[in-house]
Formats: structure tokens, sequence, C-alpha cells
């Protein structure tokens, strides 16, 4: 259901959910009409998609924002019609290989050593979990280039059966960078998701410039901060900017 001012909208203001990056997951949880529903199993995409909802149907369907064109550099408000311009990528089957129906475990074999890895989509838990022993293995002092590798173990469940973490690490990094890269790749075409991108044309007549731009997702996201809306000086009120 919609952010509410006393109940809700507090979150978007609170210090230390900005600071500890919580404020997304904290408002989707917090709308979430049925409060069985934990948001850290949900897919990232679909968190996502909510928090997308939540703006259009709490505040304005239209996303205002200012870019500056990177040809002519002149800066200029662009307004995103959030639920009609939205794209929303769902899980296609037809690309996946099931491991059973309902449940977030897939398999994939990989092209050249032939190990059938079985992995699930990253869900909020995991994004964070994820994120976590990055910040551990920093303060540790481990090698970043081991980043990528403790990131796949964190949504791969098997390989060839095996389902212990470490000895899935262990294979990680003797894996083929084919494999490795199929993987991903594979991953990321498939996965559900919001897709954040928009086509940016410069007004500028003598400019004219266009290409594919990403939604700048910050704190105008909820608020109409363009100095080229008329509503600009209320909601920089509003937002202290």
């Amino acid at each position: 259901f919609p952010v509410t001012i006393p109940s809700e909208e507090h979150i978007l203001y609170d210090k230390k959910r900005i600071r500890e990056g919580t404020v997304i997951d904290d408002l989707v949880q917090a709308c979430l009409r049925d409060k069985t529903v934990n948001v850290d199993r949900l897919l990232s995409g679909d968190r996502d998609a909510l928090f997308f909802v939540l703006r259009a149907e709490s505040f304005d369907p239209v996303y205002k924002f200012d870019v500056e064109c990177p040809k002519c550099t002149t800066k200029q408000m662009v307004e995103f019609t959030i639920l009609e311009q939205l794209k929303l990528k769902a899980l296609d089957l037809r690309d996946v290989q099931q491991s059973e129906p309902f449940v977030n475990r897939f398999k994939f074999a990989l092209p050249k050593t032939g190990f059938v890895v079985e992995y699930k989509y990253a869900t909020v838990g995991d994004s964070k979990q994820i994120v976590k022993e990055k910040k551990d293995r920093q303060k540790a002092n481990i090698d970043q280039k081991f980043d990528l590798i403790y990131e796949l173990a964190s949504i791969i469940i098997s390989i060839n059966g095996v389902t212990n973490r470490n000895d899935i690490l262990q294979v990680l990094t003797k894996l083929p960078s084919r494999d490795s890269m199929a993987l991903r790749k594979h991953i990321t075409k498939t996965e559900p998701g919001v897709d954040t991108t928009y086509d940016f044309k410069c007004r500028e007549r003598d400019c004219g410039h266009e290409e594919k731009s990403t939604l700048p997702l910050d704190a105008s996201f909820f608020f109409h901060i363009s100095e080229n809306d008329p509503d600009y000086y209320q909601n920089s009120i509003v937002t202290g900017k």
C-alpha cells in the first residue's frame, strides 16, 4: 500500500538507514500489506519493481530529474512516467532449466568442462550478505581479485552435486574463464528485474544528441529536485537541497 506520512515517510529521512543503505528495503517492507512476507526473501528485481510502484503510487507517477547533455553540456529536465516507461524483465522459462517448479533453483551446463551448476537468482538477503562478506574480506586484507569468485559462490547451490561452499570455492578458482563468463552471462541475461535505462534526447535545437542513459536513483527519486521544475523551491525546502 502507499507510503504515508506518519507510518513510512520518516524512513526516507532516517540518517542511520541512509548511511547503512537500507532505505529501499525498509520502505518496501513497511509498505507490504502481507506482513508475513520478508523483503529479504524477495528477488532483488522484485524488490526494485515494488520500489518503483511505491514511488509512482505514493508521490507522483512522473519522475523529474536534471541531466547534463554529454555533448553540448546543457542542463535540462527529463520527465519519466514510471508506470508507462519502466520496463520490467520477467523470467522466461524457455531460457532456463528449472530444478523444480516454483523454486529459485536452476541448472546450467558449463560449455568447456561440462560441469552442471545449480544456481539461484540473488535475493535481497543474498545481496546484503554479499556486501557484508566483501567488507569482511577488505578488513582481512584479502585480495580483491577473489571478489568475483566469492560472489558467484553466494548464488551457486552446487557444482556436479557438490554442495559444500569451500569445495565450490575451490572449483571456481580453477574454473576456465570460458565457463565462468558463460555462467555469468547466462545469469545476467535471464535474471528477472527492472530495466532502469531510458532514451535521452537533447532538446537543444543545435544539438539533438541521443543516447541510452540510466535513471539517477538518488534523493530526487522521491521528490522533484529539478531546477527547471516550478516546484523546485518548495521541494528544496523539503529535502534540504
